[in-house]
């Protein structure tokens, strides 16, 4: 079911309008239906930005020597956002970024590497934590670039493969592929435990591909059963759903209303259950991308990042009816 819909309308642009938009590296979009008629309302794309000349100690970009000019991206991979605040890790440059919606500027985070596998998420305090799969290891910055611990557990963590931040509960939770299990680590003593995923009488942990927390459940990819797990706070799995509708289940996130939102890598499409049930299926072409690599959840919207399009998109998500 295709919920994007282009009205075919275009809208005329100044040629000092298209200019001063050219130059803040935010990219035209053509007039969309209304967001009541749809699920997805395109509200920024970003093919790179302003890089700012340094950051101050609390890590906000500094511009009194002015811009360092406009950075591209060259394949963004990874994204992740909490209020004004986008993190987005590049591996065609090796560089993890911080865009400031507010002052509409990005800043390079040195001491970061952006590499494959890499993972972002953002805490309460838009301090960040990135998985460092190749180091098996969890490492957390403060908004401003410094390193402020490394969670690691050599004994468990065989193959991590995503995290997520279990705010409700206060633990930083690592996905281990390799022995099909979460490890939880105390986000300040970083004291780590082994959560083990006990099956249940129809459901069972096959594989883990990504990791996703919503208000009482937490949600897993598992591209060998390909479905998605449903798994309670203490590792019982309560159930499945999924398996008629993807291929190949990635990157997942829940939003505030437990929409699951499914990056599908088999067909590069981006698919939304609600209760278990499929609600909506989206191609990269649809959303104005040519590839989905990740998907975040922040505030009333989600951040798509396209590596092959060399871009990150910003997407309003309609509320649901009643809500």
């Amino acid at each position: 079911m295709v919920t994007l819909k282009n009205t075919g309308k275009r809208r005329r642009v100044a040629p000092m309008a298209r200019a001063m938009i050219a130059a803040t590296g935010l990219l035209l979009l053509p007039a969309f239906a209304h967001a009541a008629d749809q699920l997805l309302t395109p509200s920024l794309t970003l093919s790179g930005a302003r890089l700012s000349s340094g950051i101050d100690p609390t890590g906000t970009p500094s511009l009194r020597s002015g811009p360092a000019g406009f950075q591209r991206f060259i394949h963004p991979v990874a994204v992740a956002g909490r209020g004004p605040d986008s993190y987005i890790a590049d591996i065609g440059s090796g560089t993890v970024y911080r865009f400031d919606a507010s002052l509409n500027v990005m800043a390079a985070l040195t001491g970061i590497r952006a590499q494959t596998g890499i993972q972002l998420h953002v805490g309460t305090d838009f301090s960040l934590y990135v998985l460092d799969q190749r180091g098996r290891r969890v490492l957390h910055y403060a908004r401003s670039g410094q390193l402020l611990g490394r969670f690691s557990d050599n004994l468990n963590l065989g193959r991590p493969v995503d995290l997520a931040l279990d705010e409700a509960r206060g633990r930083v939770l690592v996905a281990d592929a390799m022995y099909k299990q979460l490890v939880a680590f105390h986000p300040l003593s970083g004291a780590s435990y082994v959560i083990p995923l006990r099956a249940g009488s129809r459901a069972w942990v096959l594989g883990i591909a990504a990791i996703a927390i919503g208000t009482e459940e937490i949600f897993l990819s598992d591209p060998l059963c390909v479905c998605i797990v449903r798994v309670s706070p203490d590792g019982a799995v309560l159930g499945s759903f999924g398996q008629h509708d993807l291929r190949q289940p990635g990157p997942i996130a829940v939003d505030r209303e437990q929409r699951v939102f499914v990056i599908d890598t088999f067909d590069g499409s981006l698919k939304v259950f609600l209760h278990g049930e499929l609600i909506h299926d989206l191609q990269a072409a649809e959303l104005g991308l040519q590839q989905i690599n990740d998907v975040s959840i922040n505030d009333g919207g989600i951040i798509l990042s396209d590596g092959a399009g060399a871009g990150v998109k910003f997407m309003r998500v309609a509320a649901l009816p009643g809500h």
